[in-house]
């Protein structure tokens, strides 16, 4: 079975590679300069488009349909010591 997911927005994209990262809410909403609620209109749009219901489940699918796109540089080092 394909997945099809319709084109997402910039500030789809944007907002979900923050969650991705470990990012909060607030931080996702401040760096697009928008409140809570604006995001979560955002989200909730996000989920509908692919028919998910949470954030996880959304960065999940994105990243296997190719939709979100990530490398190790989109993470913090973590020092394994």
């Amino acid at each position: 079975m394909t997945l099809i997911i319709p084109p997402l927005t910039t500030d789809h994209v944007d907002v979900l590679m923050i969650l991705a990262r470990g990012g909060t809410r607030q931080e996702a909403a401040d760096h697009l300069g928008i409140s809570l609620p604006t995001l979560s209109r955002i989200l909730n749009n996000t989920y509908r488009v692919a028919g998910t219901v949470n954030t996880t489940s959304t960065v999940a699918r994105l990243l296997i349909s190719g939709h979100l796109v990530m490398t190790d540089a989109d993470f913090p080092a973590v020092d394994r010591t």
